[in-house]
């Protein structure tokens, strides 16, 4: 088993897709905003307060309250490195901020700032509040300011269930039955995908997946309709030994993305190898008789922390499949996560 570390451009873009996910699904009205920020103000006696987003190169101001002309240019990074409450207590004894150009062209003299996650975990942006005069918060206004960045946290998160759970329903009702044989479109492996990793995230669930890829010499003599077939014969055979809460459907290249929320990754090395037995065998498809085998790449993690996302969790998925393909075929191989 290989540790498998995303490249920051794979990090990036996650971060970037579930920003557009949050804020087509989970956002908030802009006087939703405004209540916490006033709220926020007030707390600090504060000059200004704003919601900053992180862009492709620099921040762009989701909202604000009494907030000088022009979005801050970028902070984001400093105030996601401190991993909590981010306090500037005197702009003239920080270098770094006293440089900063919007805060050295306002006079802003005080900063404190708190990352802004999305539902999916991932760090998507910061709520600040300044003011003109050095000061301190004590321990009190620093546990209030994270409360309020928590409840905004929470009502984007109930949001994003409520709006996603209507096309994961739909996906579900479309679901492979056993008496109908017709798998799930990637569409609706997407919208599910998204939603149960989400479920398991805010419930402090472990959660793991599967790629499936069919052996191609079993596929090399079928047309279009024969090979939907087979994956089809395979999703069936697949969930008889799956859960009644693991999810299948259909994957690129007429491959098979398996779901398994609150699997556990020390749970992987039995389940692959279940999953492996039960499509080595013949099918029949037409008048054929086929040899069905196939490769499979797992993944899972115990605990879901913003530094994983579902592109990450599929990603190290297809290196595990690469892996399993590259020892023979028809086998299981795993990745683990740090």
């Amino acid at each position: 088993m290989t540790e498998f570390t995303a490249p920051d451009s794979l990090l990036k873009r996650s971060r970037l897709d579930a920003q557009r996910r949050a804020l087509h699904m989970a956002s908030l009205s802009q006087d939703d905003y405004r209540r916490i920020l006033r709220l926020l103000q007030l707390l600090c006696d504060a000059n200004c307060a704003w919601i900053s987003l992180l862009g492709e190169q620099e921040d762009t101001l989701l909202e604000g309250l009494d907030i000088p002309a022009g979005a801050p240019p970028s902070l984001a990074e400093r105030i996601i490195a401190s991993e909590g409450l981010f306090e500037c207590a005197s702009a003239d004894c920080d270098g770094q901020l006293r440089s900063h150009p919007w805060c050295s062209e306002h006079e802003l003299g005080w900063l404190a700032a708190y990352p802004l996650f999305s539902p999916e975990g991932h760090a998507i942006g910061y709520v600040a509040v300044a003011a003109n005069q050095p000061r301190s918060m004590d321990i009190r206004h620093r546990l209030a300011f994270v409360d309020l960045v928590s409840m905004l946290e929470t009502e984007m998160q109930l949001r994003f269930l409520l709006s996603t759970q209507a096309p994961a329903l739909r996906a579900l009702m479309q679901r492979p039955l056993r008496e109908t044989g017709h798998l799930m479109e990637p569409d609706g492996m997407a919208d599910l995908l998204h939603y149960s990793y989400t479920r398991c995230r805010l419930e402090g669930r472990p959660y793991a997946l599967a790629l499936v890829e069919l052996d191609p010499l079993a596929q090399a003599e079928l047309d279009i309709e024969q090979r939907d077939e087979l994956q089809q014969a395979a999703a069936s055979r697949l969930l008889r030994t799956l859960r009644a809460g693991d999810l299948i459907g259909a994957w690129q290249d007429h491959g098979l993305l398996v779901l398994l929320p609150g699997v556990d990754a020390e749970e992987l090395y039995s389940i692959g190898d279940k999953l492996v037995q039960s499509l080595y065998d013949k099918v029949e498809i037409g008048s054929r008789q086929i040899d069905l085998s196939a490769s499979l790449g797992l993944v899972g993690l115990a605990v879901l922390t913003p530094r994983q996302s579902t592109d990450m969790l599929l990603t190290a998925a297809r290196h595990a499949l690469e892996q399993a393909i590259e020892a023979g075929r028809n086998r299981a191989r795993i990745q683990r996560l740090p």
